[in-house]
């Protein structure tokens, strides 16, 4: 029998459709509440997103080939 793994938004309860997938992540000052990441659908948080910031890309830049 073959199992099928259904994500559900932490934030609305409905369905994420495959590819709609994304995970925001809070992280509080005080180490006591830890860190929270909901589940949610990239459709849900666009507007929250765009208000955010993106952090720096992480790891070495690629090497020139100009030698």
């Amino acid at each position: 029998m073959a199992k099928q793994t259904v994500l559900v938004s932490d934030l609305t309860g409905a369905q994420i459709t495959p590819g709609d997938e994304a995970q925001v992540t809070i992280n509080y000052p005080d180490a006591r509440k830890g860190r929270i990441t909901l589940d949610v659908a990239a459709s849900e948080v666009a507007e929250m997103a765009a208000k955010g910031r993106t952090g720096p890309k992480r790891g070495r830049k690629p090497a020139s080939n100009g030698a």
